[in-house]
């Protein structure tokens, strides 16, 4: 390689790169739970084992009685499936995560920091989503669907030859 601005992978710039499809009303609680069930087994037998529970809450503030975080009523509103890191030795990194599918009322949401390929990755991306937008889809419409990306460079040389 020679100096500049380079990927900060060997073929590609991309750091993260997510997926989301957000619905345009709030699952209901007996869907919500469909979907979380459909989604579970689809990222336990992806490997995406570490799951976690979205609890909703409200900040109450009227006149006359105190503001305060409330728990809302119902408890899980969704839940976040993480797959973590591996180091080159094969041992987990802990707190450094590979892939994501968070699913709540208002969205799904699929993040990867690994990302291998675009043909890889849709199909992996369909693999995790479809389950749970298949279910969500007899009920509610969708808003809105995205794909974002962040790229970061690194820079090979002398500080004070960037060209920014």
């Amino acid at each position: 390689m020679s100096g500049g601005w380079q990927p900060i992978h060997e073929n590609h710039a991309i750091d993260v790169m997510a997926a989301v499809v957000t619905f345009g009303q709030p699952l209901p609680d007996r869907l919500l739970r469909k979907v979380l069930q459909a989604s579970e087994t689809v990222a336990f037998e992806a490997g995406l084992k570490s799951r976690h529970s979205l609890l909703q809450q409200q900040l109450v503030l009227s006149g006359g009685s105190q503001p305060g975080i409330v728990p809302a009523l119902g408890g899980v509103r969704g839940q976040m499936f993480n797959a973590q890191l591996d180091a080159p030795d094969g041992q987990v990194l802990p707190g450094r995560l590979a892939e994501q599918l968070q699913v709540d009322q208002s969205s799904i949401i699929y993040r990867t920091w690994r990302y291998v390929s675009w043909s890889w990755q849709s199909k992996r991306m369909g693999g995790l989503m479809v389950p749970a937008l298949s279910a969500a889809q007899e009920v509610v419409a969708f808003s809105s669907q995205r794909l974002e990306y962040l790229d970061r460079f690194k820079f090979e040389g002398e500080p004070s030859s960037v060209d920014f």
